[in-house]
C-alpha cells in the first residue's frame, strides 16, 4: 500500500500476505480508508510448483460409496462446482477455485485480485486443512484491535499471538520442530538467586539455607558483572544476566531462528564442597528449570545438573528426572575433584548410557585446585582462557583411562571449550599415543578416531581469527561430525548476528545446525518431524 503521490518525500509502503477475499472488503471505498490504494502480487516463488510458497486448501465434496441418492449427490456437485455457482459465490465475498472465473475480463476489472489469484493457484500446493487453523487466524484479531485502540505496542500485541499460536499448536501436538530448523546445543537461562529456589527444596534445606543466611551460590567461573557474562546490548540493569524468558525469545531464539535450544543452567551447586547441599541446590534448579523455563517455551530442552562431588547422588538426581523426555544430556563442569577418566566417575556414564543421554562438559571448574598447570592467575582473563588447556586434560584423560572402551555408546559433548586447540590436539595425542601405547592397551586405536566417534564441540566460542583461519581448522579436525551450533546466549562471544564463524560452506552449516544435534542427542528426534 502507499500513500497519494505527493503527500510525503518519503512514500510509506506496507505489505501483507492475506486471503484472496479480504482484498474485496479493503479495496471497497465504502469500508476502508485505504481502497484504490491497493495493489496485487503472486507470492515469491510461483514459477513452479517445486519451488512455490504458496499453500492452497478447501473443502472436498464426497458421496458416500454406498450412500442413497447418489446421482442426485454427483448432480449437486456439478452444479455447486459450476461456472454460473462460482460467479455467484464470488459476489458472495468467497475465492472461486475455478480459474475460468477468477480469469475474465469482467471480474479482473472489479477483484483486482482475482488474476492474482488465478497465476496462484497453478503452483500452488495443496495442504490439507487443520482443525486448528480458525482458532489460530482469530488470535490476532484482538491484538490487531488493541494496537490499534493504542491499548499495546505492535511487538507487545504480536508477542502475544506468538505465544498463543505456540500453546495452541502445543495442544494440538503439532509443535514438533522442522527438519530444517536451527538446534542451539548451549542457551543460558540466569539461575537466580537461592531465595528464588527455596520453593522447589525439602523443608530442611528451606530451613537450613534461610538460618544461615545463605543467598548467593553462583559459580564463579562467570561473575555475573565480567563482561564475558553477557553482551552488553543483553544485558539489562538490575537484572541477572539471561533471567528473562521473553528476553531470550526475542534476543535468541527468534532473532536467530532456533528451533530447539539446550539449556545448560550454571549453578554453584555443582562446585559445593558439601555434596548433601550441592545435590540440594542441584535438585532445586532442576525443577526450577521444569516450572520456569521447560512449561513456559515449547523450543526449550535442558541439561541435568547434577552434583559430580557425589556421583551417587548424581545417578540418583538423573533417575528422578529421566522420564521427561525433555531433559536430553547429563551437565558436568570441566574441572572437579578428579580427571573425568577416572572410574569414580564411571556410575554417571553408566547412568546415561542407559538413559541414552550424552555427557555435557561445560568450561568451569569446581577450583578444588589451581586452574592452570602453573598456578593460580592473577587475573579472570587468565582464568577464561585456560579452560582450553582444561579440555585438553580431560579429553586424554577420558581416552587414556579407557572411558570409551568401557562405554563405546557414550558421546561427550564440550561446551564452550573453543575449537581452535582441537588439531594440534589431535596431532600430538596420535604422535605420543604411537610411541607410549604399550602403557595403556586398552587404547587399541588411534586417539583421533576415538575423538572423532565420541566427541562433540559447541562451536561458540569458535576462537578463530579470520575466514580463512576457520576453514583452515574444519579441515585438520577432518569430521563433519563434531561440531554442534551454540549461541552461548547471553555470553558475549559475538558481535551483532554473527552467531556462526566465517567459511562454514552450506552443507557442513546444515549439519553443525541440524543433523548433528539431532545425531548428538537422541531425545530430541522425539520433536522433530
Amino acid at each position: 500500500m502507499s500513500p497519494p503521490t505527493g503527500s510525503a518525500r518519503c512514500a510509506a509502503r506496507a505489505a501483507c500476505d492475506d486471503w484472496a477475499p479480504y482484498g474485496t472488503l479493503i479495496d471497497d471505498p465504502k469500508l476502508s480508508k485505504t481502497a484504490t490504494r491497493w495493489a496485487w502480487a503472486v507470492p515469491p516463488g510461483h514459477h513452479s510448483v517445486s519451488e512455490s510458497s504458496t499453500s492452497m486448501g478447501g473443502w472436498t465434496f464426497g458421496v458416500p460409496k454406498n450412500g442413497e441418492n447418489q446421482e442426485w449427490a454427483f448432480e449437486f456437485i456439478q452444479m455447486a462446482g459450476g461456472k454460473q455457482w462460482m460467479q455467484r459465490s464470488l459476489e458472495r465475498g468467497n475465492a472461486p477455485p475455478r480459474v475460468s472465473v477468477l480469469s475474465e475480463p469482467t471480474v479482473a476489472e472489479r477483484f483486482g485480485w482475482a488474476p492474482v489469484l488465478a497465476a496462484t493457484m497453478k503452483t500452488a500446493k495443496l495442504e490439507p486443512r487443520n482443525p486448528i487453523w480458525p482458532s489460530m487466524d482469530l488470535q490476532p484479531r484482538g491484538a490487531i484491535s488493541a494496537v490499534l485502540l493504542g491499548q499495546k505496542t505492535a511487538k507487545v500485541a504480536l508477542d502475544g499471538v506468538a505465544s498463543d499460536w505456540r500453546r495452541t499448536l502445543k495442544r494440538a501436538g503439532l509443535n514438533q520442530v522442522m527438519p530444517d530448523t536451527t538446534i542451539d546445543c548451549d542457551i543460558h537461562p540466569g539461575v537466580p538467586d537461592i531465595k528464588a529456589l527455596l520453593p522447589y527444596m525439602s523443608e530442611f534445606w528451606r530451613t537450613s539455607f534461610v538460618h544461615r543466611g545463605i543467598d548467593g551460590f553462583d559459580m564463579m567461573s562467570y561473575p555475573l558483572g565480567a563482561p564475558i557474562t553477557c553482551r552488553p546490548d543483553w544485558r539489562v540493569a538490575g537484572e541477572r544476566p539471561g533471567s528473562s524468558l521473553e528476553a531470550m525469545r526475542t534476543q535468541a531464539l527468534d532473532r536467530f531462528g532456533i528451533g530447539l535450544a539446550i539449556c545448560n543452567p550454571l549453578t554453584g551447586g555443582q562446585i559445593a564442597v558439601s555434596e548433601s547441599m550441592g545435590a540440594a541446590i542441584c535438585s532445586a534448579v532442576n525443577d526450577w528449570m521444569i516450572d520456569k523455563w521447560l512449561n513456559k517455551e515449547p523450543r526449550l530442552r535442558a541439561s541435568i545438573v547434577v552434583p559430580a562431588q557425589a556421583p551417587l547422588l548424581a545417578v540418583e538426581e538423573i533417575e528422578r528426572l529421566v522420564h521427561d523426555r525433555r531433559f536430553v544430556q547429563v551437565l558436568l563442569p570441566a574441572a572437579c575433584e578428579m580427571m573425568l577418566g577416572r572410574s569414580y566417575y564411571w556410575r554417571i556414564y553408566e547412568a546415561a548410557v542407559r538413559h541414552g543421554l550424552p555427557i555435557g562438559i561445560h568450561a568451569g571448574s569446581m577450583y578444588r585446585y589451581a586452574p592452570t598447570s602453573g598456578g593460580w592467575p592473577s587475573h579472570y582473563l587468565h582464568d577464561y582462557v585456560a579452560n582450553s588447556q582444561l579440555f585438553e586434560d580431560q579429553l586424554l584423560s577420558l581416552v587414556s583411562n579407557g572411558v570409551f572402551v568401557k562405554f563405546p555408546a557414550l558421546k561427550f559433548v564440550f561446551i564452550e571449550s573453543g575449537v581452535s586447540w582441537l588439531p594440534s590436539f589431535i596431532w600430538r595425542a596420535i604422535k605420543t599415543w604411537r610411541g607410549v601405547r604399550a602403557e595403556v592397551p586398552w587404547v587399541n586405536r588411534s586417539p583421533a578416531d576415538i575423538i572423532r566417534s565420541h566427541i562433540r564441540v559447541t562451536t561458540q566460542p569458535f576462537d578463530a581469527p579470520d575466514q580463512e583461519a576457520v576453514e583452515r581448522i574444519v579441515e585438520q579436525i577432518d569430521c563433519d561430525e563434531m561440531l554442534l551450533f551454540s549461541s552461548d546466549y547471553p555470553h558475549w562471544q559475538f558481535e551483532g548476528d554473527a552467531v556462526t564463524p566465517p567459511g562454514l560452506s552450506g552443507s557442513l552449516l546444515q549439519r553443525i545446525r541440524v543433523d548433528n544435534p539431532l545425531a548428538t542427542y537422541p531425545r530430541l528426534k522425539e520433536t522433530v518431524s
